[in-house]
């Protein structure tokens, strides 16, 4: 019998839910295709923008470790648990992904992810610190 990944991470969703005493809602990861350029007049034409959706539990982190570098955890980061609709979809701060949920825009820090079976990616872990 196959294992059930979809209810899996419904299950490990829960349990973030209560552990972190965060909040559940719809994360959207924005990816860029390229970067901007500019027209010939000098217009700004912006680079075209791939929009990833999917379900997040958003906590903060327990601890904070004030540091200047980018992946240490900082005050006010927070972290998501999310699962995404397409399933080949994998999150990257390595590129100019910013995060949308409830509102709020996030750049992402740092990304872990859960794969029981080491293949399946189940769900993502994601250090992410809010946009000014």
């Amino acid at each position: 019998m196959a294992t059930d990944w979809k209810k899996f991470a419904d299950d490990i969703r829960k349990g973030v839910l209560e552990e972190l005493g965060g909040k559940r809602g719809n994360i959207t990861v924005s990816v860029p295709d390229g970067s901007s350029t500019r027209s010939k007049t000098g217009k700004k034409i912006p680079a075209t923008v791939t929009l990833y959706k999917g379900t997040a539990v958003m906590g903060k982190y327990n601890s904070e470790f004030p540091s200047t570098t980018e992946t240490i955890i900082q005050a006010g980061d927070v972290k998501f648990v999310a699962q995404f609709e397409d399933p080949s979809f994998m999150p990257s701060e390595k590129k100019d992904e910013t995060i949308t949920f409830g509102g709020v825009s996030y750049k992402i820090i740092n990304v872990g992810q859960v794969a029981p079976d080491g293949v399946t990616n189940v769900v993502f872990v994601i250090q992410a610190r809010r946009v000014n």
